[in-house]
């Protein structure tokens, strides 16, 4: 799902670009997607509690800035759909990180329990 919100970021920078000549539609668009599928692989890959922070910021700053198009102007499409996919986005990350942060104390637990039974 990263990737493709990834690709739904840079393609509307393309889009916004082609439809209305907009070169920071373009710039930006390109620069987030890239962004957010750099956090989406490092949320993949990374065994780091904090894995999910970056894409976390990307979707949260993506969601802020077309949330508040959307509201202004209630345009489904784009700022919609990008409000929509950022806040869903925000919350797949949410999800992860607490789980993440679930498994990490499970596993110091775990271990503070074997150092105490190897003292024994």
């Amino acid at each position: 799902a990263g990737y493709v919100y990834a690709l739904l970021i840079s393609g509307g920078g393309v889009a916004g670009y082609v439809s209305a000549g907009s070169v920071m539609s373009l710039v930006m668009g390109l620069l987030f997607g890239a962004l957010a599928a750099a956090g989406a692989y490092w949320a993949g890959t990374s065994k780091s509690r904090h894995r999910y922070v970056p894409a976390f910021f990307v979707s949260a700053a993506m969601g802020f800035r077309f949330g508040i198009a959307f509201v202004r102007t209630a345009q489904l499409w784009p700022t919609g759909a990008v409000a929509f996919a950022s806040t869903f986005m925000l919350m797949r990350y949410l999800y992860g990180a607490y789980m993440a942060n679930l498994e990490a104390n499970r596993n110091e637990a775990l271990m503070a329990v074997l150092e105490e039974q190897k003292k024994e």
